[in-house]
């Protein structure tokens, strides 16, 4: 693995077919940054197969900036995307995808990457927004006009919605809700059926997540709004002065309030059987992957195996990733069934030969290598045979820390992988780490190979979900066994609407107020009290757009005005949003100019005129 330290390179990937556009970009980094060395890659694949393959090439050469064109191909990309924005190496390598209007910005959005930007004439963002990242102390900070004013919005954070039942929908989203508060969303559901936009808060929780968020919440739907109680009618019977009168017009109000809520209460009854109905309809269109699998490996030496497919066609969800941070953070995230290891896996491909080799001497404990007078091939060998004991037992303690972790999470007994481990047992490490659900393979990992044990898995945790429900109905039945006669296993699942995350019905957005104090064609700067990630937001205003917050002097925010100030990129615009944005920045920010023109202007004429004045009296004066 190349380590990206010590990579002195400063590659641009560019992965799409679109060579005139990505030349007239390239060339655009040349001139602007002639000192850089960059040098650029144009990958155009489209087997999508090969395009997640490609992972490994970025992996090998940690790109500075990688640019994906969605345009054509665009399912595939989205897969490469995903797997390219959760991986803990490539975290901070800006990833700025491309498209051909602004249909898609919010699909594509959805994968991850870092900026959206339209192919049009407008070039600059599409450069400066990546170089803002990953260069902040270098980049060329442009010249534009920049308005300054105060104006009161909203910024629009996307959530994604993973099942809708018949009372709930399970959300998930970067802001840590309170329990029981009742917040606004805006969502597709069809108004018909949820007309009402209040969700009451459930649950919070931060783990057994589907996308890539921090929380998922589970929201009751209010369904139907309670109607607007006018005192009008109250009003009228105080004005009365016959208190006969003002009495009779009192109890009228009183049974008209109550009349308006007894309707919607009935209304309500029927709303909430109509979305149930709703639900059922759908619940035949959803067949959620109901078992996680994440696959760790330094090389991702799966993604190249001859009969791999892409990862979204297999029936279980796979994750993979070339490390684990020290929180287990992308454990918790996701909580996979399944954790497949490869041990040694930061040897390369073209080491692998020589590692078997050493592995089988080891083994058979061979000592047939000269330790004085050998060649350089056998030194290296000699070298890794002594590395090898080390290595495998820091490996095997890292492997123990997180079996450690995972016992602290209550209900939470994945199995545990563990793939190229040519010296211990399954059964010496069951004892050694006190737990039994761990397994050892000689062999490399592979994608198949951990997915005949996830079938297993799936089908032990169907048996015993089975078990247990089958118990209940038993217990319940000896209860009341006329009451519970016609209890089945159907009878305890939630009916459940899993939306596929290419529906429109997978998005909901939440709104925050904020304050616009700056804003120039590119970027702009607000103030806000809630405490943002650094991510990518919606605003309606000026334009419809998307904006990426970035740090200012290294720092997530400042301090002013006793608010959050943050700094955003401007993104996901086409040529027409970017010349309204000109216009609208201009026209505020040579306002000031124009009213001093004004001014001038008028003061000139005044003291023409008074000039005017003074010499026509002077004329009369002579005459």
């Amino acid at each position: 693995m190349v380590d990206k330290a010590k990579k002195p390179d400063r590659w641009l990937f560019y992965i799409g077919t679109d060579d005139a556009y990505w030349r007239t970009i390239f060339n655009q980094y040349l001139k602007l940054y002639p000192t850089f060395g960059f040098a650029n890659k144009i990958f155009k694949e489209k087997d999508p197969v090969k395009l997640q393959a490609l992972t490994l090439t970025i992996l090998e050469e940690i790109p500075a900036i990688i640019y994906l064109d969605f345009s054509i191909n665009r399912e595939p990309m989205l897969g490469l995307a995903q797997i390219l924005t959760r991986d803990a190496i490539l975290k901070s390598i800006p990833i700025v995808g491309l498209v051909e209007n602004k249909e898609h910005v919010k699909q594509c959005l959805s994968a991850g990457v870092d900026f959206i930007h339209v192919k049009c004439g407008e070039h600059h963002d599409v450069i400066y927004d990546p170089m803002a990242l990953a260069f902040p102390k270098e980049v060329i900070k442009p010249q534009f006009a920049t308005a300054k004013f105060k104006k009161d919005i909203v910024l629009i954070d996307d959530f994604r919605v993973g099942y809708i039942s018949p009372t709930s929908m399970h959300v998930e989203g970067n802001i840590k809700l309170e329990k029981d508060s009742i917040i606004e969303l805006d969502t597709a559901l069809p108004k018909n059926v949820v007309a009402s936009k209040k969700f009451k808060v459930l649950n919070v929780v931060e783990e057994n997540l589907y996308y890539d968020f921090k929380y998922a919440y589970d929201l009751e739907m209010m369904v139907l709004d309670e109607p607007a109680m006018t005192e009008d009618q109250f009003d009228d019977a105080l004005g009365e002065t016959d208190e006969a009168k003002k009495a009779k017009l009192v109890q009228q109000a009183k049974l008209a309030r109550k009349q308006k809520m007894l309707d919607y209460e009935e209304q309500l009854k029927r709303s909430k059987k109509q979305l149930k109905s709703w639900v059922q309809d759908n619940v035949t269109m959803s067949s959620p992957k109901t078992t996680k699998v994440l696959l760790v490996d330094r090389q991702l030496r799966f993604l190249k195996e001859q009969d791999v497919k892409a990862l979204d066609q297999y029936p279980f969800s796979i994750r993979c990733q070339t490390m684990l941070s020290d929180t287990y953070r992308e454990v918790l995230q996701i909580m996979p069934g399944i954790i497949a290891f490869q041990m040694f896996s930061h040897v390369e491909p073209t080491e692998e030969e020589l590692f078997q080799e050493a592995i089988k001497t080891l083994v058979e404990k061979k000592d047939d290598i000269p330790a004085e007078g050998a060649t350089p091939e056998e030194q290296a060998k000699i070298d890794l045979i002594k590395s090898l004991p080390g290595e495998e037992r820091e490996e095997l303690n890292a492997i123990g820390d997180l079996i450690k972790f995972i016992k602290s999470v209550e209900n939470y007994t994945p199995f545990i992988l563990i793939y190229n481990c040519p010296f211990q047992t399954t059964k010496a490490l069951q004892e050694s780490y006190q737990y039994p659900l761990v397994m050892i393979y000689k062999e490399s990992i592979t994608i198949a190979g951990a997915l005949n044990i996830t079938s297993i898995y799936e089908k032990k945790q169907t048996e015993k979900y089975n078990a247990k429900i089958n118990a209940k109905i038993a217990e319940l039945r000896k209860q009341d066994p006329q009451k519970y006669r016609g209890l089945t296993l159907e009878s305890f699942n939630e009916l459940r609407y899993y939306v596929k995350k290419t529906s429109i019905q997978s998005y909901c957005s939440f709104e925050y107020p904020i304050v616009i104090v700056t804003i120039t064609e590119s970027e702009l700067t607000f103030l806000a009290d809630e405490l943002l990630e650094l991510k990518t937001y919606r605003l309606n205003f000026p334009v419809e757009m998307s904006i990426h917050l970035i740090p200012i002097d290294g720092k997530a925010y400042n301090d002013f005005e006793g608010k959050k100030q943050y700094r955003a990129l401007i993104h996901s615009i086409d040529e027409g949003d970017k010349k309204l944005m000109r216009r609208y920045v201009n026209e505020i920010f040579l306002a000031p100019k124009m009213e001093k023109q004004a001014q001038d202007d008028a003061a000139y004429w005044e003291r023409h005129e008074k000039m005017m004045s003074e010499k026509l009296e002077a004329i009369k004066a002579e005459e």
